[in-house]
């Protein structure tokens, strides 16, 4: 609340002035980065840099400004360089295109159409489409070789360098810097030396994300990848670019008739061609995720293109492949927050006037993504992922309600009782997505918004959130995370604070008496629903740093002192078993329960009953509660039947988000609770756990659905959540 005798400030750093540059280059961890302990794929166990290895750090191990490459030549000089802060080096005249005119594209990029049409999957379905409809041989080949040419990708080496020249001006007009660490890129060098093929698996934050990779390894000399890419962007012109660079273009259905996408001949020639590519010693890049994250997390993994390269693997059409995860870190995507989405729009069409338009508006706000990092996993076989993996599938975990004796059995997300054969791809493609989420680099707008929304929704003082922010950071990197732009020990927030109220200075209000210090005025969340969505987006890019310990102070705070540590634990595993369709909790080859109970026992060592210690039990507790809040508040509005007209998942979460805005509940329920994002996930939980019918949204199982009611009921009731 503003007090009478302040006035609104807006821009509280005006009169703040420091020669202290954020020290964005710097990496707080071991490179390259170590795979999966669990899995016994490496040794190493400790990702954190010692003291000694941070002083005996070279150039190599840090990040570098790929933007400033043209200033010496790129990667071959990298080991003559005195100092990561590149940018203070001089720029010759015309240094971009004579960097990109001495950088040729030294790969080959074959044909493989006539592989694909004689290969033995596409023959079979063949065969079968001519048994099954009757037409000649000559309508169904026309009709593969249709497909073909509707998929493939035409990779151009004079597009790719035109390109490589035209993305200078872009990037650098979209962001202040392009960071990327070169003993990450050496050991993707190395693994293309052995000639077995590459397969970049990234998160999928922005539509840049299919030019990054491309780029970055251009600069490396590393064979360009086949990126696949949805249909609804083969738009005239814009298609042609896209495959000129790498592109190839996936359906998501087949037709009108087929609506699951299973069109056996069409999937035959996608998947021959995806073999013949890696067959070719060629690199693919795809997205696991499926599409762009609209609310800042990683999503869920799909399972249909990781499994055309799990059975070409199975069925020694490919030797083998290695799989790098990707992670990217924005302090703000290009599209910025998917806003109408998560307030329950239909989105947007993809069009050229929209892409044109979209890039324009982005072009108005320069440097718009601020500091950009893409950290490159340490490239693994897929052969040693399932060998790993086999033997250390978490199969399932028993739990209790504790408000009802009744059990029942939770099965983890990468387990179908229906499709158990698959239960190795889904795990392969859980592995994977979880990498790339904690290898990624922390943004400090991803910080500062979680201390705003988690710990200080009421407002706070510029001093005390700078205090905040500091001990925030250290405990993150202590945990073995890189904060982009965060020097341990610096103790210069402000800087910091700076860079991040930039990119949410549109969800924050500013107060305090004319002419005061920074450290003196206030912060406040604006009011609205918007500005507490565009917040939660960024926070929700630390979720999976804490979401254990979230689960834990959650049941913490929602019991009476002196519950045993077993309880609690019990009721953070069902906290997490509820919010599986929202966050990857653990890895296929880890044991929750035992991750939980070393958890709790960190989180509550020595100090359980300090001040810090309830400050960051409150602060864990609020990170996943907006999403149990939108379980609870679908369900008790399912229960009032008030959405029997609605026919799809589209229609209802419109429909419910127009109710919400009014809605009060006995509840303090936060305004981020209210997103298309987690009413979806919350209608798959209600599924999965057969509340609901899969098609219609009334309550089935009253049983169930009373349980979890009351099991959200005592989380959520909780007064120590502000």
């Amino acid at each position: 609340m503003i007090r009478s005798e302040e006035v609104m400030v807006k821009d509280p750093f005006k009169g703040y002035s420091s020669d202290y540059s954020l020290n964005i280059n710097t990496s707080n961890l071991k490179q390259p980065l170590a795979s999966c302990v669990s899995c016994q794929l490496c040794q190493t166990s400790q990702r954190k840099r010692t003291t000694s290895e941070h002083v005996s750090a070279t150039i190599e191990d840090n990040f570098l400004n790929i933007f400033d490459f043209s200033k010496f030549d790129g990667v071959q000089n990298i080991p003559n360089l005195t100092s990561i802060k590149t940018n203070l080096l001089p720029s010759m005249w015309f240094a971009d295109y004579r960097y990109v005119y001495r950088h040729a594209l030294n790969h080959n990029y074959p044909s493989v159409m006539e592989k694909v049409m004689i290969s033995n999957r596409v023959k079979i379905a063949l065969e079968k489409q001519i048994a099954e409809t009757g037409s000649s041989i000559t309508y169904v080949k026309n009709k593969a070789l249709g497909y073909f040419y509707e998929m493939k990708a035409s990779l151009s080496k004079f597009i790719c360098r035109c390109c490589a020249y035209a993305l200078y001006k872009i990037f650098r007009k979209l962001m202040k810097t392009l960071l990327v660490c070169p003993r990450q890129m050496q050991k993707i060098k190395e693994a293309e030396k052995t000639g077995i093929p590459i397969i970049y698996l990234p998160l999928h934050r922005s539509h840049l994300d299919y030019l990054l990779i491309t780029w970055i390894v251009w600069h490396w000399d590393i064979r360009l990848p086949h990126i696949a890419s949805g249909d609804n962007l083969n738009l005239t012109g814009f298609g042609w670019l896209l495959r000129a660079t790498g592109a190839f273009f996936i359906r998501r259905k087949v037709n009108p008739e087929d609506v699951g996408g299973n069109d056996d001949l069409y999937r035959a020639v996608l998947h021959s061609y995806m073999t013949e590519i890696l067959k070719s010693g060629m690199s693919l890049e795809f997205f696991l995720e499926g599409t762009r994250s609209r609310f800042g997390k990683s999503l869920l993994p799909k399972n249909g293109l990781i499994s055309n390269v799990y059975e070409s693997v199975k069925e020694k059409s490919v030797q083998d492949v290695f799989l790098v995860p990707v992670s990217y870190s924005y302090d703000q995507t290009v599209e910025g927050i998917f806003m109408d989405e998560l307030m329950g729009k239909r989105k947007k069409k993809e069009s050229i006037l929209g892409i044109f338009m979209g890039i324009w508006n982005a072009f108005q706000l320069s440097k718009q993504c601020g500091n950009v990092r893409v950290t490159f996993g340490t490239p693994t076989l897929l052969s040693e992922y399932l060998n790993a993996m086999e033997n250390n599938l978490e199969k399932s975990i028993e739990l209790n309600y504790p408000a009802s004796p009744q059990s029942y059995r939770e099965l983890l997300p990468w387990h179908d009782v229906n499709t158990p054969h698959r239960t190795i791809i889904r795990a392969v493609g859980y592995h994977i997505v979880y990498d790339a989420t904690f290898q990624s680099s922390i943004s400090i707008t991803s910080i500062v918004s979680s201390l705003l929304l988690c710990q200080f929704r009421n407002g706070v003082k510029m001093s005390e959130l700078a205090e905040s922010f500091l001990s925030l950071s250290k405990d993150i990197t202590d945990k073995g995370f890189d904060v982009v732009g965060y020097e341990p020990d610096s103790g210069r927030p402000y800087s910091a604070l700076k860079e991040a109220f930039n990119h949410i200075k549109k969800c924050v209000i500013f107060s305090g008496k004319y002419e005061s210090k920074v450290d003196d005025y206030e912060v406040f969340i604006k009011e609205s629903h918007a500005a507490h969505i565009e917040l939660a987006y960024y926070k929700n890019g630390i979720i999976h740093i804490f979401m254990i310990e979230s689960a834990i102070s959650l049941a913490f705070v929602s019991c009476p002192l002196g519950t045993p540590r077993n309880d609690i634990i019990n009721i953070a595993l069902i906290i997490c078993t509820t919010l599986r369709f929202e966050v990857i909790f653990c890895k296929p080859c880890e044991n929750l329960r035992k991750k939980v109970e070393k958890t709790y026992d960190e989180l509550f060592k020595n100090n359980a009953d300090n001040e810090f210690s309830l400050r960051k039990t409150i602060y864990c507790s609020n990170i996943l509660r907006p999403f149990l809040q939108t379980i609870y508040i679908l369900l008790k509005k399912i229960y009032k039947n008030e959405y029997n007209c609605c026919q799809t998942d589209s229609s209802f979460i419109r429909s419910f988000l127009k109710d919400n805005n009014d809605t009060h509940y006995h509840l303090n329920i936060f305004q981020e609770a209210f997103n298309s994002d987690s009413v979806h996930n919350s209608l798959k939980l209600l599924r999965s756990k057969n509340i609901i019918e899969a098609s219609e949204f009334q309550i089935i199982n009253e049983e169930e659905a009373l349980n979890l009611l009351r099991f959200l009921e005592f989380i959520l009731n909780s007064n120590d959540h502000m």
